[in-house]
């Protein structure tokens, strides 16, 4: 599979499906062309792509007051227990001889200890 930066056809083609209503909740920057061009050239040569106003401002707004209302009701909580108080040695889990091993071993004491 070879992947290649968008045209300039194939960037006012996404810039046309991007103005569909259905998008609206994205921002100003879906209406350019040239800058869609720029990002699929960057992100083609495996750079990072940081797009200012992402969200159209009602859809951040919005986005803000539901995460707010979310805190609230306790959506950042802590869920289970921490790993400090677990029971898990660190000596062990330091032990482990890569990501496979260590997941074993959090499994293995998380259906001993139900954390």
């Amino acid at each position: 599979l070879t992947v290649t930066p968008l045209t300039g056809k194939g960037a006012r083609r996404l810039r046309r499906l991007l103005a569909a209503p259905e998008f609206d909740f994205l921002g100003a920057w879906r209406s350019n062309a040239s800058l869609l061009q720029d990002m699929s050239r960057t992100l083609v040569a495996g750079g990072l792509v940081v797009i200012d106003g992402f969200l159209s401002a009602e859809a951040a707004e919005q986005t803000v007051k539901d995460t707010l209302r979310g805190i609230g009701l306790g959506w950042l909580r802590p869920i289970g227990t921490p790993l400090n108080k677990s029971g898990l040695s660190l000596k062990s889990y330091y032990a482990t001889r890569g990501v496979a091993e260590r997941c074993r071993l959090l499994q293995r004491l998380e259906s001993a200890r139900g954390f």
